[in-house]
């Protein structure tokens, strides 16, 4: 179980943060849906134990882990994560590509065709 009560988090000039509650128990699945710079990432952060919040509880049972991958910042024999994971899909990439050609085809044919 991870729980988060009251969290605040404050940068110098914004609450990017307030008052946010959430518990996690296990089993669960969850989404954090909000626009960039909404403090998503801060939050997970924040349960992994890599942020401190400026307010507020975090609890973890002490068998507890929480795994964080962030964003950007990540390589992996020379290529970013999204290009290794990638990588890992040569089908999926060639349905890409495929669809990019016909869609290409279908714009470029008159009314008349």
């Amino acid at each position: 179980m991870i729980a988060l009560e009251h969290v605040q988090v404050n940068f110098p000039n914004r609450v990017l943060v307030e008052d946010a509650s959430l518990r996690v128990m296990p089993g669960d699945r969850l989404a954090l849906i909000g626009e960039n710079g909404s403090g998503k990432s801060t939050l997970l952060k924040i349960a992994a134990g890599e942020v401190k919040p400026t307010a507020g509880a975090v609890e973890r049972q002490r068998d507890v882990v929480v795994g964080y991958l962030p964003q950007s910042g990540l390589t992996h024999r020379g290529r970013v994560l999204w290009e290794e994971v990638i990588s890992a899909l040569p089908e999926w990439l060639e349905a890409v590509e495929k669809r990019r050609h016909l869609l290409d085809k279908i714009a470029s044919l008159s009314p008349d065709d």
